[in-house]
Order: C-alpha cells, then structure tokens, then sequence
C-alpha cells in the first residue's frame, strides 16, 4: 500500500504477480469490478488504465517517494527505531506492558495490553481529543491491546505530548 512506511496517502495499493501467477489470475472469474486484476492485467497489457486512476493519491506517492529517496531507506528505519526506543521507554516508566518480548517488536508500531480496569474506548477517545489516534487489537485481542504506531512525519515534541496524553488517560 502506499501508506505506511511510503507516507503516501492511503487508498493506492499494488500488486505483483509472477508471469504464471498473473497467468492464472486472468483466468479466475471476477469477484467484484475494480478488484478485477485480470482486467487490470489485461489493461496493463495495453499500456492502458480500466478506470480513471486516483491522480492525487498517484501524485502523493510520487511526494512520498521522493522524501524517502532523500532520506534513504536505511535513514527511515533509523527514524522509526529512534521513535519506538523514546516511546517504549515511556511505556514503561507508565508499567505498560508489551504484548510482544521486546526482541519481537518492530520499529514501526508497538502493541501494548490495556491497563488492568481500563477499557479500549475511553483511552481511545481521550487520547484522540488530546489529538492522537491509537489503534485498537483485532481478532481475539479485540478489547484488550491498544496499538501505537510510529510512522508517519512525527516530530520529537509530538512524541512527547502523546507520552503526556496517555500517562493522563493512565492515571486517570
């Protein structure tokens, strides 16, 4: 996708096929039209788009890739273990605890498990009032973690303010 890591804006994905994957997905009956990839495919063929593209979001993964050329692969990494360190710091001194053993988790989000007596939604909608989105567990975890990512063009004094925001909703 071109979200994420790219920060791009959301809504442009890709996708690649090898020649006998995409093969056998021209052959597959289509489940809906715009997620039709043998279309796509065949289009593509004919140097050709099936539908008008999404020009901003096209034009907002070109911005997003440039950022990334200047600052470089290896510089964005840096960046983001550099924001999960501060972060997961903070995390502890709060005595949240990590859903993952530390050696696990990755630099572009951490998932945390609730506060004992703290449930996902007021933290969530308190935080966002402060101004930050956290994410919610899926699946089985539904209700008991919260995710934070680290992604994104996110400043030092951002970091800060959401460690304020959520020691608040914490403590509170």
């Amino acid at each position: 996708s071109a979200g994420k890591c790219l920060h791009g804006a959301p809504g442009l994905s890709f996708v690649l096929l090898s020649q006998e994957e995409a093969a056998r997905v021209s052959k597959m009956k289509p489940k809906s039209l715009y997620l039709d990839l043998g279309l796509h495919l065949k289009a593509q063929e004919r140097g050709e788009l099936p539908f008008t593209p999404a020009v901003p979001l096209v034009a907002a993964l070109g911005a997003a890739l440039d950022d990334l050329a200047r600052e470089g692969v290896r510089g964005r990494i840096a960046r983001y273990r550099e924001r999960a360190i501060f972060l997961r710091q903070g995390f502890k001194k709060m005595g949240l605890k990590f859903l993952l053993e530390e050696k696990l988790l990755s630099n572009t989000l951490t998932a945390l498990w609730l506060p004992k007596g703290k449930a996902y939604e007021p933290v969530h909608n308190s935080l966002k009032k402060a101004g930050f989105i956290v994410y919610a567990g899926q699946s089985e975890l539904k209700g008991k973690i919260l995710r934070v990512a680290h992604m994104g063009q996110l400043l030092q004094a951002d970091l800060k303010e959401f460690l304020r925001a959520l020691k608040e909703v914490v403590a509170g």
